[in-house]
């Protein structure tokens, strides 16, 4: 979805844009772009205030992308040690 929308608003001369947010019936959905492979997406009702559905979209991605980077510190392979035998 967010990448349709980035295809048209290139398509139409603007910028690529890391966030959309499209309202359908009774729902809003936000998607947001966390990486290269990464997406956020977030559905609420729409009875619920944009501002409020935008807050929580930032503070679930600062979330995610802390417990990522801590994930990949854990990850990271330990140099082998050689031992020397005498």
């Amino acid at each position: 979805m967010l990448a349709s929308v980035d295809t048209i608003v290139e398509a139409l001369g603007g910028p690529s844009s890391r966030s959309i947010s499209v309202m359908s019936g009774d729902r809003q959905i936000v998607a947001t772009k966390l990486g290269s492979q990464a997406f956020l997406f977030v559905v609420a009702p729409r009875t619920v205030s944009q501002r409020y559905v935008r807050k929580a979209v930032r503070e679930l991605a600062a979330r995610l992308t802390a417990a990522s980077a801590m994930s990949l510190q854990r990850v990271q392979p330990r140099s082998p040690k050689i031992e020397a035998k005498r």
